[in-house]
């Protein structure tokens, strides 16, 4: 047994989990429950038949607040075990699951917990995760909010499920990603780094096609009414021009670091506001002041102009 992308989404769909759903549908169909210890965020429970996963404490849960996209599905479902007060006993059980499903998982025991992963060997993005917090470790007597607030956490053993899944392109979207038309002329594009498209913050990138051979850069439609960054591990990002707020040019003064200086374009997305580096170096301002310009007036946004220190 292998864990594989396909894999997981067999074994959710067998306990008739509603991954696929968009959050705004799951919230539609769920409601929410307000966060015992994440302030201004709500638990969405979905539901799971038969049970996921042995002597969980609540159902499957996604987290969700006034920043996540309402279009997408959820980014991360996670299950809570805590049948008994001793951490290592809890993973095991969750543990041995597991692998009668997925085959073993990389194996780790950092300074204060016990960690296992499944991840798809081809799209790492798409994995679970199991962790347990060691009791006795003096790190985890430190203050933690969610141990504070529900009785058992502390040697629970949590689940983290990411299926990094995303519903089929529309016909527009897909013929972007096959004939898209370079935002940037060839001498800033040479300058260019692969955008950053990764996970951060509440916009998260998705996987391009397998048989999809775009390169890394940034991209827009023919009509020029829809955008595209794609990275250079694979994952893409699309934006109505509507959806751009500015061009950042930001530069940061040597101080306890070395300093830089970087290139970035702000987006909305659904109800979140995410940036994505375009160009991160030495070059220096000058240059890259002119650069940022030239995007910015090639989009007709905004430029933002920041300097700080690298503290």
């Amino acid at each position: 047994m292998t864990f594989t992308r396909q894999a997981l989404y067999a074994w959710l769909d067998a306990h008739q989990v509603p991954f696929r759903d968009s959050v705004g549908v799951l919230i539609r169909k769920r409601g929410t429950t307000p966060s015992a210890w994440r302030e201004g965020a709500h638990d969405l429970f979905l539901p799971m038949d038969p049970v996921l996963l042995p002597d969980l404490a609540e159902l499957p849960s996604t987290t969700v607040d006034e920043r996540t996209p309402r279009l997408s599905p959820p980014r991360q479902i996670s299950a809570y075990m805590r049948a008994t007060d001793d951490p290592v006993r809890n993973v095991a059980v969750i543990e041995a699951a597991l692998v009668s499903v997925f085959g073993p998982p990389n194996r780790s025991t950092v300074t204060n917990a016990i960690s296992r992963e499944w991840s798809d060997p081809v799209e790492p993005t798409c994995n679970i995760r199991l962790l347990g917090f060691l009791r006795n470790d003096p790190l985890n007597r430190m203050p933690n909010s969610r141990h504070e607030a529900i009785s058992g956490s502390a040697t629970e053993a949590s689940v983290t499920i990411t299926p990094d899944w995303w519903p089929p392109l529309n016909d527009k979207d897909a013929a972007l990603l096959t004939g898209g038309v370079p935002v940037l002329d060839p001498a800033d594009d040479a300058r260019c780094e692969a955008p950053s498209v990764g996970y951060a913050g509440y916009g998260p990138s998705r996987p391009l096609p397998e048989d999809c051979d775009c390169p890394a850069g940034f991209w827009r439609s023919a009509e020029g009414d829809r955008f595209l960054l794609v990275s250079r591990q694979r994952r893409f990002v699309m934006f109505d021009r509507d959806d751009i707020q500015s061009i950042r040019h930001d530069i940061l003064l040597p101080a306890k670091g070395g300093g830089g200086v970087g290139v970035s374009i702000t987006v909305r997305l659904g109800r979140a506001t995410q940036s994505f580096g375009l160009l991160s170096d030495h070059y220096g301002a000058e240059g890259t002041l002119a650069l940022a310009e030239r995007v910015a007036k090639t989009l007709g946004v905004p430029l933002k102009c920041t300097e700080d220190y690298d503290c």
